[in-house]
């Protein structure tokens, strides 16, 4: 129920996928359930794609609730002693070879939300200072002062206690490399006409955009004929952002070459099957489509899709879509540390913290929420701006001479393995530099 109306009836907010919770033995948690309809109703709450940041929030709440039952108690016995022994207890189970399952990372994520969900049950109640530096659990809400007085030990947890393990050591994620990419090309060549396409498609909108995979699935045909009919030569493609409940729209500049094999996808391919499966009255819009039905392809797909190309290709380094989003906000910070002349990594987070116009862009084009986020990414920026071409000015200049080259290399193994003709090789040639060309003239 979100509001009551002026004639007495009720108002309903849609809440597919957020979590209905039972004690062990049975009756329903009042408790768990209020928590997470405030945290939908101030929306502090996504429930996307299998109930997004809900589903994770409720597997950490679930720990604490088990906890409650086999001791016998509800939130309002709780005290520091029993939360300490919850959070030793987090920490013992362990593998056939007697290592800990959870991280400290881990642990520490699922003491903050349950700290959160104490603080909300006790304030409910009539006692908001329960979970406090006096309160019977020692737990503090992280604020600015407190972040920086803390230090590491304030990663990733947004409320804090002192049984509170240290961090895990980051393990990095690097960005996917050209190698590894250029061999999920080549594995897609198998596929049938269609497949290869929007294979071939999906890639470049991981590498090109940055997406996140249910921003992907998501991208519309509409958006993307808007940005290739401004002609620009890095036109502005609207992504929908996902780490948010309410609809947030943020634009990515992409090459027009890149586009324009985009449109070429959905006036060639995707265009029979939608025809044949659900009619050009009934399209939903959305760029990429089922083989076998027409309609929108799902989120799981796009991870299946890269899954089995990396199986297909044959090499053991790690391919996931994420890793494109690496990809491509490290060459979005390559990009502006070229243009601002930023010599050295200190000069980038100077730039970040005083520049209000760099901070916005970056946020638009990569989505993060904070820009502290983009940190991991420094180092790998500098790498790619010491590697580039001297005659290269441009980093977005360097992404579309290198698609049309990655174009090329493609139609080269097709001819190679006969899957397709001389005719058809240079028919392909035609259009690749037809991109290219359009983003000349547009230049």
């Amino acid at each position: 129920p979100w509001v009551v109306a002026f004639d007495d009836s009720i108002n309903f907010k849609t809440a597919g996928g957020l979590p209905f919770f039972l004690w062990p033995n049975g009756p329903l948690c009042f408790e768990a359930n209020a928590y997470f309809v405030d945290l939908l109703s101030n929306k502090k709450l996504s429930l996307r794609q299998r109930g997004g940041s809900a589903r994770q929030y409720a597997f950490q709440i679930s720990e604490f609730i088990r906890f409650l039952w086999r001791n016998g108690i509800n939130v309002l016995d709780m005290t520091d002693s029993y939360f300490k022994l919850f959070i030793d207890g987090l920490s013992v189970p362990k593998d056939a070879k007697g290592r800990q399952l959870r991280s400290n990372s881990r642990i520490r994520q699922i003491g903050s939300r349950c700290l959160d969900f104490m603080h909300f049950t006790s304030s409910f109640f009539g006692h908001p200072m329960f979970v406090s530096k006096t309160g019977a659990v020692n737990g503090v809400k992280i604020d600015k002062k407190l972040r920086a007085k803390l230090k590491g030990k304030a990663a990733g947890i947004v409320w804090y206690h002192s049984v509170f393990p240290l961090p895990s050591a980051k393990n990095k994620r690097f960005p996917i490399y050209d190698p590894e990419i250029k061999a999920l090309q080549q594995a897609r060549l198998s596929k049938t006409p269609f497949l290869k396409s929007r294979t071939q498609i999906l890639l470049s909108v991981l590498e090109y955009t940055g997406a996140r995979r249910d921003e992907a699935a998501h991208i519309r045909v509409d958006d993307i004929i808007r940005a290739y009919n401004t002609k620009d030569v890095q036109p502005l493609v609207r992504l929908i952002t996902v780490k948010n409940q309410d609809i947030i729209f943020r634009f990515v500049p992409v090459p027009l070459a890149v586009i324009s094999s985009w449109v070429n996808h959905i006036k060639v391919h995707r265009r029979v099957i939608v025809h044949k499966y659900i009619g050009d009255v009934a399209d939903h819009g959305y760029l990429f489509v089922a083989s076998n039905t027409g309609k929108q392809i799902s989120v799981n797909t796009i991870t299946n899709e890269i899954y089995d190309l990396r199986k297909a290709a044959g090499f053991k380094a790690p391919a996931h879509p994420h890793l494109f989003r690496h990809r491509f906000i490290t060459e979005m910070l390559a990009r502006l540390i070229y243009e601002h002349d930023l010599q050295n990594s200190d000069d980038l987070r100077k730039a970040l913290a005083g520049s209000e116009a760099i901070r916005q862009k970056l946020q638009e084009w990569s989505g993060h929420k904070l820009i502290g986020s983009l940190e991991t990414y420094i180092k790998d920026a500098y790498k790619i701006i010491t590697n580039l071409e001297p005659a290269i000015k441009n980093v977005m200049q360097a992404r579309s001479k290198k698609f049309l080259l990655d174009q090329i290399a493609l139609l080269e193994a097709e001819l190679d393995q006969k899957l397709i003709s001389e005719q058809e090789y240079y028919a392909g040639l035609k259009e690749a530099w037809s991109f290219e060309f359009a983003s000349i003239r547009a230049d």
